[in-house]
């Protein structure tokens, strides 16, 4: 009440502590801007297709009698795919019940194997959602990849996630096979697509129409494949083992 809260108390059998009928929220409580941030974030959540979130976000639009504004729209369309949707809601309830999990995880060579984690916290970097757990197989925090999670399956094995210290791991790229500094040597006009696609990448020499980028990434099918699509501008490409990945695909091709 000190706050501004009209609450009120009825003693007795069935009684309480109740909020007046229809109270709303005092601005001088929160804020236009701080009830805007909240339902951005709530919209944000709703993109990813978690199921809670579309009956949260109408509750505080509710609450604060504050309307949706039909200004922002975000697509994770990787997860239209209802098997990946049905991954990332299991590990999204393991995660706020701190219960272990257990999956059939495929790498980047295409081996599957059988792992237990303790999920820890979900990442989404470079345009991939990835879960970062601790390993029983591999006794250490490790970064997995949500498109290569076969199966997953909830227990009810509880684990305290106070005994893991995440500011020391380095996010994505620890734990994930064939992570290596890429350097690609493009023709100039390959620029503008390089800006739009390789945020992430960093341009290391621009000269005679020609530029050079570097980037930390993952060697696998999928990223062959893509640095193929710049078939037309590519002069060089290092390390030799995604070159002769490439070359080896570019062969295949060749065979048909």
């Amino acid at each position: 009440s000190m706050s501004g809260i009209p609450i009120y108390a009825d003693r007795g059998y069935g009684g309480g502590i109740r909020l007046l009928d229809n109270y709303v929220l005092n601005k001088s409580i929160v804020s236009d801007q701080d009830i805007n941030s909240i339902l951005l974030g709530l919209e944000l959540l709703e993109a990813t297709h978690y199921n809670e979130e579309n009956s949260a976000l109408k509750k505080i639009q509710t609450l604060f009698n504050h309307q949706q504004e039909d200004f922002l729209e975000v697509d994770f369309s990787g997860f239209d795919d209802d098997k990946e949707r049905l991954v990332l809601e299991c590990l999204k309830k393991s995660l706020q019940k701190s219960f272990s999990i257990n999956i059939f995880y495929r790498n980047s060579s295409g081996q599957v194997s059988h792992r237990k984690l303790n999920p820890l916290k979900l990442v989404f970097k470079r345009q991939n959602w990835y879960l970062v757990a601790y390993c029983h197989n591999r006794d250490q925090v490790r970064t997995f990849k949500i498109a290569r999670i076969l199966e997953v399956e909830a227990t009810s094995e509880g684990f305290n996630r106070n005994d893991y210290d995440l500011s020391k791991h380095l996010q994505v790229s620890h734990g994930i096979e064939n992570v290596q500094l890429i350097t690609l040597r493009l023709k100039a006009n390959a620029l503008v697509r390089i800006r739009e696609e390789m945020r992430f990448s960093k341009l290391i020499d621009e000269k005679n129409e020609e530029i050079t980028l570097q980037l930390e990434t993952e060697i696998d099918e999928w990223f062959i494949s893509y640095v193929m699509s710049y078939a037309d501008d590519l002069i060089d490409i290092q390390p030799k083992i995604l070159k002769e990945s490439i070359q080896n695909k570019a062969k295949k091709i060749l065979s048909l």
